[in-house]
């Protein structure tokens, strides 16, 4: 996390400010969510963590009917502890992703890319 490479923290802090205020205010977020090339918006109950470890995720309030009324936001799964939108119209930047396949902890078998 940040909090192990100090260099990083203003950014996370940063990011989680913007999530917030998206969060908050949805229907004003559909250019927050197009600059950053989100493709999904997970939103869980106020109790339920993700990924199953650790506690709750808690970003900050959640205008949850605004959500629902974004035009721009399409509800594709939804359970009793989360509901999944779609971005509609996402399309992936080219070279939004991070080059990760010589990084720590990513295993590449041999021959699957070649390094520059």
């Amino acid at each position: 996390g940040p909090y192990l490479r100090p260099e990083l923290l203003g950014t996370a802090v940063q990011a989680m400010l913007d999530a917030r205020r998206f969060f908050a205010a949805p229907l004003d977020g559909e250019r927050y969510l197009r600059e950053q090339a989100v493709a999904a918006v997970a939103v869980t109950s106020y109790d339920q963590t993700l990924g199953g470890v650790g506690g709750p995720l808690r970003v900050g309030p959640v205008a949850r009917r605004a959500l629902d009324r974004a035009d721009f936001l399409r509800p594709v799964a939804r359970s009793s502890t989360v509901t999944i939108y779609e971005v509609t119209g996402f399309v992936p930047r080219p070279g939004a992703f991070p080059e990760v396949a010589w990084r720590a902890g990513y295993r590449c078998p041999a021959g699957s890319t070649s390094r520059p």
